[in-house]
């Protein structure tokens, strides 16, 4: 597909690709191998770009699952480098279904992608050379939605283990809710639910912003962050939900007692996947091979996310 941009070019290869091959042609497995393209793209350019600003980078493609794979991968690069500076977690799937028709092999896939990796960084980092470990949560962690009770519970436990390990050790260890991000996981037509909740989806350059001012002038404290996109207010009232202005902003959250729980579960497939090392100083992120962090649904007859939180700190 080299040379082919347009997404009309690239499906229509793929397509060409799928007859020469004799398979049957539907638009699941034709989108499936276009995303699956537009990710491996990504990760390229990503790579060449950080190698064009003076960064060495090593990635490595795991299932993150894998305790022994993941712990000896990690093992080598102390072994490699000296020491590991900095740590990101990003690592995520979904999987949407009820309760009633989610498998435990389902949940365990959206479950054990966020929550197996983290307990095995948690492991094996050496956390008296660490400076900053980050687990990429979803605000859903906290407010709960119906078909994600997997996703659900897997985020809340990150929240609970960087609160942890920020107690245990001098490094500063978070968990970043992220609200949705446009060319996220959320879908664009979720867009008017997340308006119901006073958020917009989160631009890449305020998500950005925010994350690289949380890592700079975020406080030790503070070890669960939330960050979500807000609807703007003009001199007409509330901008649509599809306003592109809208920025991030910081609430250090606590839950209130009696908060709600999720009630559903989680459907999409895939690992987390790509270590890396690079810079002068040494850093490991762990993904699922998009730069964008997570978008998530907001459930069904929830309450308001005040209700569910108590915000203390300021916007950024």
């Amino acid at each position: 597909y080299s040379g082919l941009e347009t997404p009309k070019e690239i499906k229509a290869a793929i397509m060409d690709s799928l007859r020469r091959k004799g398979q049957t042609l539907s638009v699941p497995t034709i989108e499936s191998i276009y995303q699956k393209l537009l990710r491996e793209r990504e990760i390229r350019r990503n790579l060449e770009r950080l190698e064009a600003s003076g960064s060495r980078v090593h990635y490595h493609a795991m299932d993150v699952r894998d305790r022994q794979s993941f712990s000896e991968l990690i093992d080598r690069l102390y072994e490699s480098f000296g020491k590991i500076d900095a740590v990101i977690h990003g690592a995520g799937v979904i999987e949407d279904a009820y309760l009633k028709v989610k498998t435990l092999a389902s949940f365990d896939r959206v479950f054990g992608t966020k929550v197996d990796s983290a307990l095995t960084l948690a492991s094996r980092l050496q956390f008296d050379t660490l400076k900053h470990l980050v687990l990429f949560s979803s605000v859903v962690g906290r407010t709960g939605n119906a078909g994600q009770v997997d996703y659900v519970c897997a985020n809340e436990v990150m929240n609970k283990l960087a609160s942890k390990l920020n107690d245990s050790t001098d490094a500063r260890i978070l968990s970043i809710m992220w609200g949705p991000w446009r060319g996220g996981m959320a879908q664009p037509e979720l867009e008017s639910l997340f308006a119901s909740f006073g958020w917009s989806m989160i631009e890449n350059s305020g998500g950005r912003k925010s994350f690289i001012d949380e890592l700079a002038y975020g406080s030790k404290n503070d070890s669960e962050v939330l960050l979500v996109g807000q609807i703007n207010s003009g001199s007409n009232g509330t901008e649509p939900a599809h306003t592109k202005h809208a920025h991030v902003y910081a609430s250090k959250a606590e839950t209130k007692p009696g908060s709600p729980k999720g009630n559903g579960n989680g459907n999409g497939n895939g690992n987390g996947h790509a270590p890396s090392n690079g810079g002068n100083g040494h850093g490991l992120s762990t993904g699922n091979g998009s730069s964008n962090g997570n978008g998530h649904k907001n459930g069904d007859g929830t309450s308001s996310l005040e209700d569910r939180i108590r915000p203390r700190g300021a916007r950024l």
